[in-house]
């Protein structure tokens, strides 16, 4: 079963160069594409057109669609988080972030989550449109998910047989072995326990 979605191409959308990025607004109705040529696009899923580009300074390289319809945008050349309203394309604040940002989680609770490749995880609540602490996440993080019941952010590294598994919201953190190099921890969310 495809799902609500069909196994076939249903329309193409350019998004201009290097589009880095993609997320699905929470009802579904919206794409949110980050470019690296400095922009954000919001494509509607029922015409497949662009409804809104907002222009960004540097490279936009990941985004995360929240409740609410807050954008979170990580911009990898200037080191900037942005929080952007989805509904009226406009820019409502700017965090400076930690380098390399790798990829966010975004979980059903107050915080938000991007993992850094320097090894470093940032809080963020985007309700206060800021970063409330950055805690160490491992040698090289690259990548990250939420396990099922939501209380575990797994995050895998690639540079060393050990991964990272925070409590949240907001910690502790341990490491555990996995025994192997991993880029994503999507496989550990649903068969690891602490």
């Amino acid at each position: 079963d495809a799902g609500p979605w069909p196994d076939t191409v249903v329309a193409t959308v350019s998004t201009g160069q290097y589009p880095n990025d993609a997320c699905f607004s929470p009802d579904g109705g919206y794409v949110f594409v980050a470019s690296g040529y400095g922009h954000l696009m919001k494509i509607s899923t029922s015409t497949w057109t662009s409804e809104g580009i907002l222009p960004l300074d540097g490279t936009p390289s990941r985004v995360a669609c929240l409740p609410g319809n807050t954008i979170l945008v990580a911009d990898e050349e200037l080191q900037k988080l942005y929080f952007v309203d989805g509904d009226a394309m406009t820019l409502t604040g700017e965090a400076d972030i930690e380098p390399a940002p790798v990829e966010f989680a975004a979980p059903d609770q107050p915080y938000a989550y991007l993992v850094h490749g320097n090894g470093f995880v940032s809080i963020i609540d985007p309700e206060a449109m800021e970063i409330v602490s950055t805690l160490w996440a491992g040698n090289q993080p690259g990548g990250c998910a939420v396990s099922s019941d939501g209380g575990t952010l797994f995050i895998g590294d690639y540079q060393s047989p050990d991964e990272t598994a925070l409590a949240l919201p907001s910690g502790p953190a341990s490491r555990f072995t996995s025994g192997m190099d991993t880029f994503d921890c999507a496989a550990a969310s649903g068969v690891l326990s602490l």
